[in-house]
């Protein structure tokens, strides 16, 4: 046996014993609860154990589980930012202000035509008018 080991071996002992004289109850507590912390095994309860049994199981399907996942949390994160934009900048958007201005060059009106927009905003004015 090497010095090394010995030396190891030594201060493994000392701290065994040192731990065992101690009569102190919130160490021996916290050295039970330490001890039953390292032993005991961690169980996933809920929804990360379904997870483990039926996506983290295997490759392919872990992976497949984090392709569909990106793209459906990127589609999910993209709507409802542009929801947020569009109800913020309400009215200052193109497709609001393009009904302010009848007659504009061919594929720049809303559909159904600067006509039919203006018509619809009149209904809106009228309904305003009418409460």
């Amino acid at each position: 046996m090497s010095t090394f080991a010995r030396n190891a071996s030594r201060v493994a002992q000392q701290v065994r014993s040192i731990h065992t004289k101690v009569k102190d109850p919130l160490s021996q507590q916290l050295a039970s609860h330490a001890k039953d912390a390292n032993t005991a095994p961690s169980q996933p309860f809920g929804f990360a154990r379904w997870a483990q049994a039926n996506l983290f199981r295997r490759n392919a399907v872990y992976i497949a589980a984090i392709m569909f996942g990106c793209a459906f949390g990127a589609q999910a994160y993209d709507g409802a930012f542009n929801a947020a934009w569009e109800y913020n900048n309400k009215g200052k958007l193109f497709k609001d202000m393009i009904k302010n201005y009848p007659g504009l060059p061919p594929n720049t009106e809303p559909e159904g035509g600067a006509e039919e927009a203006a018509e619809e905003e009149e209904a809106e004015e009228a309904a305003e008018d009418a409460e």
